[in-house]
Order: structure tokens, then sequence, then C-alpha cells
């Protein structure tokens, strides 16, 4: 049996807002405005790969990579974090398998 790692909380948009606004405040916003860009566009590509696996859930990464426009990889480590949150579970074998989109990931 193994066993996942769930971390005590997740940042949410929510919380990187308030973030910003208490460093905004102290006027050290630059890195964490690079910070949230990056977690935000994450978010995005994560929305993104979810719906369109909801639409075509025996969709290959390479075909997600192209619609998408990113590499494979950006693909599968984006793939990797969604299985590890509960959102998303590969069914059957690597190549002729299926996505299964398990609900909301943990927020």
């Amino acid at each position: 049996m193994t066993t996942t790692y769930h971390p005590p909380f997740t940042i949410t948009p929510k919380i990187l807002t308030l973030v910003a606004d208490i460093f905004l405040s102290l006027g050290k916003l630059t890195v964490l405005q690079m910070l949230l860009k990056t977690i935000q566009e994450n978010l995005k590509m994560s929305e993104k790969i979810m719906r369109l696996i909801a639409e075509n859930n025996s969709i290959a990464i390479a075909e997600l990579a192209g619609i998408i426009g990113v590499s494979t990889r950006t693909i599968e480590r984006n793939l990797k974090s969604l299985k590890n949150e509960g959102g998303l579970k590969r069914v059957g074998t690597a190549k002729g398998g299926t996505w299964k989109v398990l609900g909301e990931r943990n927020e």
C-alpha cells in the first residue's frame, strides 16, 4: 500500500493575492509578482488540460502539448501534479489507456 503525501494546506490564488497585498505594502513585490504569474500560468494550463481530457479521455500527451503549445515534458509535469492532487487518474496502460477526471483538485 502506497501513501501519497498531502500537504497541510494548498496555496490558492486568493492566498497569493493576500500575500501580494502584504508585500506591496512593504514595497517588495518584484519577486512575488514573478512567482504569482508563474503559478497563475500553471493553474491556467492545468485547467486547459482538464478541459481537453474531459472532452477526449483518450487524448495523447503529444496531442495535449500540440493544442496548448508547450512541450510534452511540460504536459507530463502537469499531469503528474494533477494525479497527485487527486483530480486525474490514468486507467489502463500507458499507450492504450484513458484518462479519468476524478473531480475538483484539492484546493
